[in-house]
């Protein structure tokens, strides 16, 4: 019978013999033969495995050979792998395996020859196709269809980067499997510490046009700076199973040096250097990128060098504005390159300038070497300056044998000597005198050098004395020098004054002092209610002299006296007529009426508004004296028919000049104190009938200017001969003011300080003033 392939077998038999004559029929039992194709019971099967792990592919024959002897087989892109599971190229081992064959019966009670291909670490070269098989001496041979084996691996990891600082790096990572994998970046934790994961990656693949085998692509972008130096990685993952690349060094290239100030000393040259990073590295420890040939490679770059002055906003290309020779560019056995300028010789001007060289590598992105060129430049070097910062004195302006302080500053790396003279080279001991000399250095940068000097001659006559301070930083440096002018005043203190004349008791000098002058004045004894003092000054005698630290010498050369000045508790005033031609006494006991010296004396010293002073003396109208009624009156001269009317005021306050006491005591010029025709009731006055010789009185008219009283006569005018007349009695008056000022201010106070006389004529009639000046 013939089923799905098999077979089954019978036999039939015919037997008849002597002792069975009938022929009889028998039939054996069934042979089933099983047909089987000619290929494994179980192909190896397509898979994937990550870089790093182990894969097995089993292959299951059924034992055809009837118990014969066979041979199991692997193969690997159609080339034998050896039995021991290893599998070469050229001589070298690329896979690692193990084949493994058993034999067992089956449930099915078939038997079956059993081999697996254990491949022990799977990377790159591992991903294939592969193929078992088997063979008997009978000539039976099975084969397996081929299994395609994918290895999810980082197939191109990050390369050693060479960048310059300031331009960007690009790292790249390819990954590669049976599906698209996801591409990240990392910066290596420095001594043990946590990754940093870089932003900003970018990735791609190619899983639409070839799906079974799928190339990842990543790339992120690093701006370099020294922060980004260090090593990187990357990782590719495939759901939650992940690679990770060995991490790959990014070398920095870099200047080195600047930023630090620099010391020349004027009119010497200095040496600023620059040095970068000319040798690409692939580590920390500074191994040497090779080429393939095992050489060092060397970055090229292009030198340039800029300075800055500190009004300049931007750096400017070196150029002859300052003095430079730039040395030739080499590079060291420590892979740096240096490239130095000498400036000089350094000029004043130079004085904190800035220099930086710049580096233009030229070979920018090299992808052979992975090196990613840009232009970077050095921090500013500054160049200070080898100087006197400063020399001052304490004192500009002091007074002979007085001390000062110079201090003299300087600045630079080396220390200098320090001189002081008066001309560049000594000082003039006969003027002056070191009393003490201190030197500090600051950071090593700023020293210090005080001197405390006294003085001992005065120098401003000559316009004051230079004084310089010398530094000296060391042999082929020039010395530097600078000057402050300082001018010795006299010392007025030593100046002498005295008072021109006699001192009263009590009177003093007093001094006072201004910036070196000094001002002496004359201090009177303390006035009181009776005695004041003035100081009586002359041409070369003043309340006050000074002396000037310019001169040494007091001008005026003395000092005025003290005089006493007596105060004044009252005033007189006196007129008198000359009563000759009107005829009659006046102010005598025996004649009765208004002309008898009872009745005078009430006139005069009686309050009203028209007799007497109380109209006429000034301090009597402002309150500020009161009548003296006891001094107050009149007298009759009969021999010379004169009559003198006199009053006295007391002062309420002590009066201290004679121009003063003269204010409130005199009348106005020309006034006439009446005595004639006096109203009845003096407290309320009203005019009496005018008598014949009060008309006569009456027309009487002072002249202001001259101080007479003219009496004019009707058809004649003598005014000539009252301007004449007055001009002599002026010309007596003030000799005689100057007499009485002399004497009555100083002996005598309660005198009479003014008189007028009026003299009566056939023609007219004279008043004279005696106190008019």
């Amino acid at each position: 019978t013939d089923s799905n392939n098999n077979k089954t077998y019978t036999c039939k038999g015919e037997i008849y013999d002597q002792f069975c004559p009938e022929k009889e029929e028998f039939e054996s039992a069934a042979v089933t033969v099983e047909v089987i194709p000619a290929e494994p019971l179980q192909q190896p099967s397509d898979g994937f495995a990550y870089q790093g792990d182990k894969h097995e592919f089993t292959c299951l024959f059924p034992d055809a050979g009837d118990g014969e002897l066979y041979n199991v087989w692997w193969m690997f892109e159609n080339q034998r792998i050896l039995n021991n599971g290893d599998y070469y190229e050229e001589g070298k081992r690329i896979i690692h395996g193990e084949i493994m064959t058993s034999n067992y019966t089956s449930d099915h009670k078939m038997d079956v020859i059993e081999s697996r291909y254990k491949i022990h670490s799977v990377d790159s070269h591992a991903k294939g196709e592969y193929k078992c098989g088997i063979s008997w001496r009978n000539g039976v041979v099975i084969r397996s269809h081929p299994a395609r084996l994918v290895i999810r691996e980082i197939s191109q990891p990050p390369l050693v980067t060479n960048v310059v600082s300031g331009s960007n790096a690009v790292l790249n990572c390819s990954a590669s499997g049976d599906k698209p994998a996801s591409i990240t970046f990392y910066k290596s934790g420095e001594a043990g510490g946590n990754s940093t994961k870089i932003s900003g990656e970018k990735q791609s693949d190619n899983s639409a046009q070839n799906p079974e085998y799928v190339i990842t692509e990543g790339e992120v972008t690093v701006m370099a700076d020294d922060s980004s130096q260090g090593y990187y990685y990357c990782n590719a993952t495939w759901g939650n199973r992940s690679l990770t690349s060995e991490p790959v060094y990014l070398n920095v290239f870099r200047t080195y040096g600047g930023g630090n100030d620099t010391w020349g000393v004027l009119g010497s040259v200095v040496r600023v250097e620059c040095m970068s990073d000319a040798e690409l590295k692939t580590d920390h420890n500074g191994t040497s990128y090779l080429d393939e040939n095992d050489d060092v490679v060397f970055a090229g770059a292009a030198v340039q060098w800029f300075y800055k002055g500190p009004s300049d906003g931007n750096i400017i290309p070196i150029d002859d504005n300052i003095n430079h020779y730039i040395e030739s560019s080499w590079i060291g056995f420590d892979g740096f390159r240096r490239s130095d300028m000498i400036i000089g010789p350094i000029e004043q001007n130079y004085d904190d300038y800035e220099f930086q060289c710049s580096l233009n590598y030229d070979n920018v992105d090299d992808k052979k070497h992975n090196f990613f060129g840009g232009i970077i430049s050095s921090t500013p070097t500054k160049l200070k300056i080898s100087k006197i910062q400063s020399f001052t004195t304490s004192k500009d302006e002091l007074i002979v044998g007085e001390k000062f302080e110079l201090t003299c500053m300087a600045l630079g790396e080396i220390m200098p000597v320090f001189n002081i003279s008066n001309d560049g080279r000594f000082l003039d001991t006969s003027r002056y005198k070191i009393m003490n000399e201190t030197t500090e250095h600051a950071n090593k940068i700023v020293h210090t050098t005080k001197y405390e000097i006294r003085s001992k001659v005065a120098t401003v006559i000559q316009g004051g004395q230079d004084f310089y301070c010398s530094v000296d930083f060391g042999s082929s440096t020039p010395k530097l020098t600078k000057k402050v002018k300082i001018t010795t005043n006299y010392d007025c203190k030593r100046a002498n004054i005295t008072v021109l004349g006699k001192q009263p008791d009590g009177q003093q000098i007093t001094y006072e002092d201004n910036n070196g002058n000094r001002t002496a004045k004359v201090q009177c004894p303390a006035d009181t209610d009776e005695i004041r003092y003035y100081v009586h000054e002359s041409t070369n005698a003043k309340n006050e002299s000074v002396c000037t630290k310019e001169t040494g010498f007091y001008d005026p050369p003395y000092l005025g006296t003290c005089l006493e000045a007596h105060a004044f508790t009252n005033g007189g005033f006196e007129q008198i007529w000359s009563m000759g031609a009107a005829g009659g006494k006046y102010c005598t006991d025996d004649i009765t009426g208004q002309y008898s010296k009872n009745d005078m004396t009430k006139a005069l010293t009686t309050q009203n508004s028209l007799c007497g002073p109380y109209p006429h003396v000034p301090c009597l109208k402002n309150s500020k004296c009161t009548l003296n009624t006891t001094n107050t009156g009149c007298r009759w001269d009969d021999s010379r028919k004169k009559l003198h009317v006199f009053y006295q005021v007391d002062f309420n306050d002590p009066v201290w000049s004679i121009q003063k006491r003269k204010e409130l005591t005199i009348p106005q010029p020309g006034t006439k104190i009446r005595f004639w025709d006096c109203p009845v009731s003096l407290q309320s006055p009203k005019k009496r009938t005018i008598s014949k010789r009060g008309r006569l009185l009456e027309r009487m008219v002072a002249d202001q200017d001259s101080d007479m009283v003219v009496l004019e006569d009707e058809g004649r005018s003598y005014s000539a001969l009252g301007i004449g007349i007055a001009g002599f009695v002026a010309a007596a008056i003030l000799v005689g003011a100057f007499l009485y000022k002399r004497r009555y201010s100083r002996e005598t106070p309660d005198m009479v300080v003014g008189r007028v006389e009026f003299e009566m004529t056939d023609r007219s009639l004279v008043v004279t003033n005696h106190c008019s000046s």
